[in-house]
């Protein structure tokens, strides 16, 4: 075979290719059946796997009869009013011991998270405060006894020691060095 042969044997496969390509149906009507028919069908439940949804064993949230419940609120059900179940299915039973050991990890845990919250909130300020102890220093070069810094820790020991339940900001040695 010669050179131009091939060219011409390549050539003519690539146009046959494209005419089929052409010739077949649109590739994306395919796959949208496709995918409703895998929305359809039920996945092979196993015995662990539990609904979020509904919280009940045996299917998953895309599968949850609730999905078509109009009278179904998804708000009513929430994690931490229902009781600890095993994997059987059998509500289990809590020991007082358990109960409050179960606390108490749940407050070290909620105890670290804040940490990390206030490590986060102390990291953001004293970037805020050099950011603006230099535009400070741009505006006025002697700001005299104006102590940024001192009025923002002492703003955030008072959110520390915020109480929720009786909180009123107390703006008023900020507003009076400005």
């Amino acid at each position: 075979m010669n050179p131009q042969q091939k060219y011409e044997l390549q050539n003519n496969t690539w146009l046959r290719r494209n005419l089929e390509l052409e010739n077949k149906n649109n590739p994306s009507e395919d796959k949208t059946a496709l995918i409703k028919f895998l929305r359809n069908s039920d996945p092979p439940t196993r015995k662990g796997v539990v609904c979020y949804r509904c919280l009940k064993y045996g299917h998953y949230a895309n599968n949850c009869p609730t999905i078509t419940d109009p009278e179904w609120d998804s708000k009513v059900m929430r994690k931490n009013e229902r009781k600890p179940v095993r994997p059987d299915g059998k509500p289990s039973s809590l020991s007082p011991e358990k109960k409050k050991q179960m606390e108490i990890y749940s407050l070290k845990k909620s105890i670290k998270v804040e940490e990390r919250r206030l490590k986060s909130l102390k990291q953001k300020n004293s970037a805020q405060l050099e950011i603006l102890n230099k535009r400070l220093n741009e505006l006025c070069p002697n700001p005299g006894d104006f102590k940024l810094e001192e009025i923002l820790n002492n703003r955030v020991k008072e959110l520390l020691n915020i109480d929720v339940n009786k909180y009123e900001p107390n703006t008023s040695d900020f507003h009076s060095h400005l």
